[in-house]
């Protein structure tokens, strides 16, 4: 087939801008790059951010959208791993909000569409679903829809492999169990999420899974590690891909559990520093103390396997490294206990394996240094500074009845920050918050205030024009644009049913100068879509 067939002058415009996302995301994750093509992927994210807003996806729901949305989202993490998710996630969420807009979660069967549109569009809401699901747990936040809220089926599988079926239950289960009960600010009966620790380890997926689909630790590298992806053996590409997504799938089952009982794992260690096995919350403590080795070791087995791959996914890193704080925190707040040195065992592999990384990007450096100082603080503890677990159970009068937060007490350990157990208000600052304490009050980002100091909105008279920083660019080269909204004879009573004519008449000149607006990303900081 030619793959030229079915695009003309009249393609959609939002089919472009996946084809575009679709490139931006692929440079960014070539094993066989040496660099991070970033000036080549945000030109290709440039190029389908313009084709969205040529044809205004907000008004113009289509799937080719919606799925455009859903890999930019994705982007925006592989870009940049420290802050990208604060990006990703209103990105995930819009795309989720117009899949419900367009129907997708309920399923096509019911209306009599055609066979290949209901597998379309239950493949695309179950991805959006799974991911914004997964990405609650990353960033702790409320996400996902309960099971109650659509009737989509799953679509269809690899009978043998099925590795996307087993993800949706697993989905299921999380967003009805794991986003209502492990990340809500009300009291939460532990007898709840112990029922949903059993439900999800046991009763409905680990027990059951298929030996074809199940974990097994790899020991050495894969034959093609070494070799260019290119020049790699198709039957060698396959057997990555079920090693990579029998990794994925364990990782997600281990971070599931680990996400809902991490809380309860760290009032244990409060309540019980000296043996945490034998208190309220013993459990919830072994149950963590077993995914995190799990986790660390699906992290160093894929390395092993390909280091090259490994390296491009970083939510395996991501979640590694939530697995080694939670480790570091058993010699830090208990260092007496019998598994103190256990957890000292595992944060020191970690820190080995983030050693092995290198210098690879800014996330791998964040991730090492933080591991490196818990490693020093959990050696201190251990080596006679007892001062931290002496407060015991007094530490936990700080929590306020009905909040997991701490916050009305002693400021706490940077592990029980990092694991949840409290949190604090981090301010960031960009040039749009100090526009915001200007009272520049719906002032479009990268545009100085049409209103003079000392008047208001109510006082502003219609001599005033646009004015543009003049480090963009100089105002006398600024295009001409046509704003007629107002009617031909404004000493005409307004007429409700006239229609006021806003013409823009965007042609590529315009267009070009449009993009060329954007202001720099490093010096406003994060940016929602529609004012890029």
């Amino acid at each position: 087939m030619n793959p030229a067939d079915g695009w003309s002058q009249e393609t959609h415009p939002h089919k472009l801008a996946l084809i575009f996302i679709v490139l931006a995301i692929g440079s960014l994750v070539n094993p066989d790059s040496d660099t991070d093509n970033f000036e080549e992927s945000e030109t290709f994210l440039d190029a389908a951010e313009v084709a969205l807003s040529i044809s205004n996806f907000m008004k113009d729901h289509t799937i080719a959208s919606v799925q455009a949305l859903h890999i930019m989202a994705n982007f925006h993490v592989y870009s940049d791993r420290l802050r990208g998710g604060d990006r990703a996630w209103p990105l995930g969420g819009l795309a989720m909000r117009i899949t419900q807009a367009m129907g997708l979660h309920r399923d096509g069967m019911k209306w009599g569409l055609p066979e290949d549109i209901i597998e379309e569009r239950r493949r695309l809401f179950w991805d959006i679903h799974t991911e914004e699901t997964f990405q609650a747990h990353c960033f702790g936040r409320p996400g996902g829809l309960s099971s109650r809220q659509f009737d989509v089926d799953c679509p269809k599988d690899d009978a043998l492999l099925p590795f996307s079926t087993i993800r949706y239950q697993l989905v299921r289960i999380s967003s009805e169990y794991v986003v209502v009960h492990g990340l809500t600010f009300s009291c939460v009966c532990y007898c709840s999420v112990g029922y949903s620790y059993c439900y999800i380890s046991s009763e409905a997926l680990e027990a059951t899974l298929p030996e074809n689909v199940k974990w097994t630790p790899v020991t050495t590298a894969s034959p093609s590690a070494d070799l260019p992806w290119a020049s790699t053996p198709a039957d060698e590409k396959g057997a990555l891909l079920i090693n990579l997504k029998q990794h994925l799938l364990c990782l997600n089952i281990n971070e599931s559990i680990l996400f809902l009982m991490r809380t309860h794992f760290a009032r244990c260690l409060r309540e019980n520093p000296d043996e945490p096995s034998k208190g309220r919350y013993r459990i919830a403590f072994e149950s963590v103390l077993a995914r995190c080795q799990t986790i660390i070791a699906i992290a160093r087995s894929l390395y092993t396997l390909h280091p090259r791959i490994a390296l491009a996914q970083w939510f395996f890193w991501y979640h590694a490294c939530s697995a080694a704080v939670c480790m570091a925190s058993i010699p830090m707040i208990a260092p007496l206990s019998p598994f103190a040195l256990q957890g000292w065992h595992e944060l020191q592999s970690a820190c080995r394996l983030f050693s092995a990384l290198g210098h690879q990007n800014k996330s791998s450096r964040a991730s090492l240094a933080l591991l490196l100082r818990l490693r020093k603080s959990a050696f201190d503890k251990m080596s006679g500074d007892r001062s931290f677990a002496s407060g015991g159970p007094s530490d936990l009068t700080n929590i306020v009845p009905g909040s997991i937060d701490g916050s009305h007490g002693e400021e706490a350990d940077e592990s029980s920050h990092l694991m949840g157990l409290h949190t604090r208000l981090i301010e960031r600052r960009s040039m749009a918050s100090t526009r915001s304490r200007e009272n520049l009050v719906g002032v479009p980002t990268g545009m100085r205030s049409p209103v003079p100091e000392g008047r208001s909105l109510l006082e502003l008279d219609n001599s005033w024009q646009p004015s543009f920083p003049s480090n963009v660019v100089n105002e006398s080269e600024l295009p001409a644009f046509s704003f007629d909204i107002i009617p031909g004879n404004s000493d005409e009573p307004d007429n409700p049913d006239q229609a006021m004519p806003l013409n823009f008449n965007l042609d590529h000149t315009l267009l070009a100068f449009l993009s060329s607006m954007r202001p720099d990303a490093d010096q406003l900081g994060a940016l929602p879509l529609d004012t890029q």
